[in-house]
This record gives structure tokens, C-alpha cells and sequence, in this order.
């Protein structure tokens, strides 16, 4: 971002009227999470309900804790969560608010899931679901704005195998969010995109790029 340097650290909120973004920029407000409760087993199937129920058992018992051990420790002002694995009633409102913090999210049962949490204020949103493609279906984007910042929550789809669907779907996500991105620039507002963009856009971005010529994120 040009004039902006991109923290890994908490920004002050009253230093959010500095704060831009580019079409890809990525402003991090202290250490986003990226996948706080992703599970560690194999991605169950929508249709097998006994490993799903072992995979909600995880989400509450095993990622949720860390969440919150971190929250209480690092008290970051804004966290945008992706792949929350979790429909929209299993979302622990309750558990964020115990330590002052509320949420939106945009859940969906088995995969993706995105959420924006604020501490100590509401976070107003502004929008749920990418636009650009009425069909789409997949919980990935969700927009509010937190004090006068309007925060786009993301997780881009991963696109392997490549070529092939799933990359185009991949490639039409990046055109709806550089078209959605550009419309935010226009508002002459302080605007931060946050979240996993699944891209390694050279060859600096990656650990060994050689192993990962033939992969979709390069």
C-alpha cells in the first residue's frame, strides 16, 4: 500500500483514519487469525452427519479455547476469522461477549465461514456475500464497518486442482473483489481487506516455490 506500511502489530483506533488499503492491499490489525478453528482431520463430507458432529465436537473443544486465550492475552481492537467450518446458529456469540468483544459473521455448515469481531463496540455490517454473482452460494465475504473503518472480511477460494472449475471460480473471485475493492477506494473512506487471500503472487511469497509450480495459489 503505497504510503502505508502493513502492521503485524494492534493500530491504535484513533489511527484508523490513516489507514488504506489497495485492491490487494492487506492490513492486519493485530495478528488476524487465519483458520482458528480449522479442523486437523480430513474435511468431512456435508452428507456423513456422524463425522460432521465429530467435527463441530472439535470446533467447540479444541480451536475455540485458543481463540479465546488469545483475545484475552493480545486484545486486539478488530479480528477477521476465516473458515469458521460452522452453520450460522453454532457461532460462540456468547463466548466473545464474556470478554468484550461482538461479532458478525457469515457462517455455512462443513466449510468457509468468515467473521468480523470488534472489541468493545458493535461492528455495523455493511455487507454479506461478494457481489457480482447472485448464485454464489459460499460463505466468504462479510463487511462492516468498526469506528469509521470499513473492514472487508475475505477468504478467497483455494482453486486446485488447476486448470479446471474450481480454478475459474477462483479467477472469477479475484474480478469481483478487484471490481468490489475499487468501488470502496471510491468512497473516499478508510477501507481494510483482511483475511486469506489463498495467492502467492511471487516467488518471494513462499516458502521453496519450486514444490508449488503446478499449484493454484501461485
Amino acid at each position: 500500500m503505497d504510503g502505508y506500511e502493513i502492521q503485524e502489530q494492534a493500530l491504535p483506533l484513533e489511527h484508523f483514519s490513516r489507514v488504506a488499503s489497495s485492491a490487494f492491499g492487506l492490513l492486519r490489525i493485530k495478528t488476524a487469525l487465519k483458520k482458528p478453528w480449522a479442523c486437523l482431520s480430513r474435511t468431512p463430507s456435508a452428507r456423513d452427519e456422524n463425522r460432521d458432529l465429530q467435527r463441530q465436537r472439535y470446533y467447540y473443544n479444541g480451536r475455540l479455547p485458543v481463540l479465546l486465550r488469545w483475545l484475552e492475552s493480545s486484545t486486539p481492537d478488530v479480528v477477521c476469522l476465516q473458515e469458521l467450518k460452522a452453520p450460522q446458529e453454532k457461532f460462540p456469540k456468547a463466548a466473545l461477549e464474556k470478554l468484550g468483544y461482538r461479532a458478525i459473521w457469515h457462517g455455512q455448515k462443513s466449510w468457509n465461514g468468515v467473521a468480523i469481531l470488534a472489541r468493545g463496540v458493535d461492528p455495523v455490517e455493511t455487507r454479506r456475500g461478494l457481489p457480482g454473482d447472485a448464485d454464489d452460494a459460499h460463505s466468504r465475504y462479510i463487511e462492516a464497518t468498526v469506528r469509521g473503518l470499513i473492514v472487508g472480511c475475505l477468504y478467497l477460494p483455494n482453486g486446485n486442482p488447476a486448470p479446471g472449475p474450481k480454478f475459474d471460480y477462483k479467477l472469477r473471485w479475484f474480478e469481483r473483489l478487484i471490481a468490489h475493492a475499487s468501488e470502496l477506494l471510491s468512497l473516499n473512506a478508510p477501507v481494510a481487506l483482511i483475511g486469506d487471500y489463498n495467492v502467492m503472487p511471487t516467488d518471494l511469497d513462499v516458502y521453496k516455490p519450486e514444490r508449488w509450480v503446478d499449484d493454484a495459489l501461485l
